[in-house]
């Protein structure tokens, strides 16, 4: 081979990564780009809306609690699979009325920074556990719980059985659910963020990112 043949082998080589060079620079911008619209964005939606309630460190990251009014024992609420405290807008007022009523975020909800890791019923029993010593939640309290929030109202129960003076469990979802109603394993797995549902006690998950 000689010399004058090399450059036009080693050009289409060199265009290839010119391009691939000019690919990943337009990935990286736009990544960039969308990152500090994202931050942009969260900054402007935190300042137009206020953060409503406290936040207390639970294992090194922050988690959202909202407690209103005075009385004993205290409400505390569970929210469905994937929903916010925010879910509970129309009780907490009103019930905070008559006592002390707290709803909250679970990781990776609402107001509350996400955490990895196993996302189980246990360990976020646990952080619920660890949230209400920091916000000083007077035990024993009432617990109620929606949906599949009732699955955690009955690990807290489990658990912690002399905290809890009673329960409320507003249509919540069974840990035998997915194997009696027929076909709503599939349904969850179309709709899910996670790739698979358990309604078992260690396993009550359904938020994205594995946060339940």
């Amino acid at each position: 081979m000689t010399n004058s043949e090399q450059p036009h082998t080693q050009s289409p080589i060199r265009k290839a990564l010119r391009l691939a060079a000019k690919g990943l620079g337009a990935c990286l911008l736009i990544l960039l780009i969308l990152t500090l619209w994202n931050l942009v964005m969260g900054n402007w939606q935190h300042r137009r809306n206020p953060v409503p309630a406290d936040f207390y460190a639970v294992n090194g990251l922050r988690m959202h609690i909202d407690c209103r009014g005075v009385g004993s024992p205290v409400v505390v609420m569970e929210a469905a699979a994937s929903a916010p405290w925010s879910s509970w807008r129309k009780v907490h007022p009103q019930l905070s009325q008559t006592t002390r009523v707290c709803s909250y975020d679970r990781a990776g909800h609402g107001w509350s920074e996400p955490r990895y890791g196993s996302r189980d019923a246990e360990t976020i029993v646990r952080e619920l556990h660890s949230l209400l010593d920091k916000a000083g939640v007077k035990r024993p309290f009432i617990m109620a719980g929606h949906s599949a929030g009732g699955l955690y109202v009955r690990e807290y129960g489990r658990e912690f059985p002399t905290e809890l003076v009673g329960v409320v469990l507003v249509d919540s979802s069974s840990p035998q659910q997915l194997e009696e109603e027929p076909g709503l394993r599939e349904r969850l797995r179309k709709t899910s963020a996670t790739p698979s549902v358990s309604f078992g006690r260690t396993d009550c998950s359904f938020g994205r990112d594995g946060n339940g």
